[in-house]
């Protein structure tokens, strides 16, 4: 007979390619047939992450959540921690539960992240703090990083879009024009990011105007 354990790992093997192809309906169905009992320890968290993707995918945020925390807590592999934490504060993020998320990015932080991720993590806190200073306040502090200073165009452009929001259009202007000088040393004039700065510029500039 065939050992059931096998089985059920084979059977989500299928699904995860099914789902890699784009095929979800497929993948849902075959999902649902798969016999969580019958699956050994070592291998129960291996559902949870492929349940998790194939939510993923769909776009079923909220119901992800659950099965991305029993990937998370199960992960052996110390580099993929950061990856399942990180996407758990995106999750929390989308369904709008922004102290959780605010808190599951700091965790981040804390996993000993690539620098790309500790660099999105870091903003996304900066983003979901409460009040906007504290929102520039902490983008500051994520400009004044050596191993940001070659991002620094897009920590201005978000503090600019900070200040926007909260309808002073002469600092957002002030940190657009910082974005831009940037974009144009590293880039020239005929970059898409340098065209997006002008387009930024010229459209808080016409708002200025409209309102004095």
């Amino acid at each position: 007979p065939h050992d059931p354990n096998i089985v059920a790992q084979c059977q989500l093997w299928v699904v995860r390619a099914y789902t890699e192809l784009g095929w979800y309906y497929e993948a849902e169905d075959l999902l649902s047939k798969v016999q969580v009992d019958n699956l050994s320890r070592k291998n129960a968290p291996l559902y949870s992450a492929i349940n998790a993707d194939l939510l993923l995918k769909t776009k079923k945020y909220r119901e992800a959540i659950p099965f991305v925390k029993i990937a998370l807590n199960n992960e052996s592999k110390k580099g993929n921690k950061p990856r399942f934490q990180y996407v758990l504060a995106q999750l929390y993020e989308l369904n709008e539960e922004k102290n959780n998320a605010h808190n599951a990015y700091k965790k981040v932080l804390k996993m000993q992240p690539t620098n790309e991720m500790d660099f999105n993590a870091r903003l996304h806190i900066a983003q979901l703090e409460k009040s906007p200073e504290d929102a520039v306040k902490q983008l500051s502090k994520i400009a004044k990083l050596e191993k940001n200073k070659d991002k620094l165009d897009l920590i201005y452009g978000i503090i600019a879009d900070v200040y926007l929001h909260q309808n002073d259009t002469a600092k957002a202007l002030e940190y657009y024009q910082k974005a831009l000088e940037i974009r144009k040393q590293v880039w020239g004039e005929n970059h898409p990011d340098v065209a997006i700065s002008y387009n930024n510029i010229g459209m808080v500039s016409y708002y200025k105007g409209a309102r004095d």
